[in-house]
């Protein structure tokens, strides 16, 4: 996954790598690190509340860290309206 080129992923495929990732139980910091940076790259705006909270679930679940990306889903939480969250 490292290797493939991210930024031919959709949010959605971003999102459901994380997801299932976390839903597998596994925890690999270099591509949950890789995804964040690239969802934080192209901005929040593009992706559905959805695929946010899988994004901020995945890393809650396994326990990885990325500040930048919760940085990130807080601002466009506070931009969208909390309502829909």
């Amino acid at each position: 996954l490292q290797e493939r080129d991210l930024t031919r992923f959709v949010p959605q495929e971003l999102s459901n790598t994380l997801w299932s990732f976390a839903k597998l139980g596994h925890d690999v910091p270099a591509v949950f690190n890789s995804v964040a940076a690239e969802m934080t790259r192209r901005g929040l705006h593009c992706f559905k509340t959805q695929e946010l909270s899988n994004a901020v679930w995945a890393h809650a679940t396994t326990g990885l860290n990325s500040p930048g990306l919760f940085e990130a889903v807080e601002e466009e939480a506070l931009r969208r309206g909390l309502g829909e969250f």
